[in-house]
């Protein structure tokens, strides 16, 4: 039987958030990199890659979750979205700034640490970006500055936006300028042309490919009716596509993996 439009947009992608815990799980290992531990094996050496996943996720979700209500209202969705990335970031770095307030104090007792407190990618200047989440948006700001893995959820929150003020042009226009910027994102990687930052090239590149392969799951999904033992197969042999995908170094990896993780994601739907 058919589902309808409710059905398809209240639908809980299980396996996709499954697939978010185990990638933030490689990226953990990535960033742990202990000395003859699991964390040295090459697979978890190249775990960042899994950013990219996240963000042709967020893409693919945000697309199922707001793309296509016909009664969508950008203050809730910001007050939405502000309320679940800002309270835990703002939390870390307070953290982070009490960490370097210590450095401080014990500096000031004789105690050295690798720089001096509130300098370098920690200076006291890069504290306002960072709590309005700006530090990967310009070529001004540390984007590696106080809580590092912040850098993502600062591409992240402005993409919701971009992606919330395209809701109010009519559906072609709209699909059709998720097209666009997506192509221009990986042309501008693809020419290592940074006329913005590497990280939202990366980061709109990825969402919005999400948001388009979630209008071609939206529009296809049905047909693709296989038998459980083929689509056992073909889970497999995308598990071991990925590990192998992810372990060896080559030539423009980052777009093929934004397009391998876009099948995995429109596969695994």
């Amino acid at each position: 039987m058919q589902k309808t439009a409710q059905e398809i947009s209240n639908k809980r992608f299980h396996v996709l958030d499954s697939f978010r815990g185990l990638a933030a799980l490689a990226v953990v290992m990535f960033h742990m990199q202990i000395e003859g531990s699991n964390t040295r094996l090459s697979f978890f050496r190249h775990s960042d890659l899994f950013v990219e996943l996240f963000f042709v996720l967020s893409g693919f979700v945000i697309a199922h979750s707001y793309g296509f209500r016909a009664n969508f209202n950008l203050y809730n969705f910001f007050i939405s979205r502000t309320f679940r990335l800002f309270p835990l970031h703002i939390v870390m770095l307070v953290v982070f700034i009490f960490i370097e307030v210590g450095k401080l104090v014990a500096y000031k007792y004789g105690l050295h640490f690798n720089h001096l407190p509130f300098t370098g990618k920690d200076a006291i200047d890069e504290i306002l970006p960072n709590l309005f989440l700006l530090q990967s948006w310009t070529y001004l700001t540390n984007y590696m500055s106080f809580n590092i893995p912040s850098w993502s959820i600062s591409i992240e929150y402005y993409m919701y936006f971009i992606f919330a003020l395209l809701l109010y042009f009519k559906s072609s226009v709209r699909y059709i300028l998720w097209c666009l910027i997506s192509i221009l994102m990986f042309v501008l990687l693809y020419t290592h042309n940074e006329m913005i930052t590497l990280q939202v090239i990366k980061g709109l590149s990825s969402f919005f490919l999400g948001a388009l392969i979630y209008l071609v799951y939206k529009n296809t999904h049905q047909y693709f009716l296989v038998s459980k033992n083929i689509a056992t197969l073909i889970e497999a042999g995308i598990l071991i596509l990925t590990v192998i995908m992810v372990t060896v170094n080559f030539e423009h990896k980052v777009i093929v993996a934004n397009i391998f993780f876009a099948l995995i994601i429109f596969i695994f739907a």
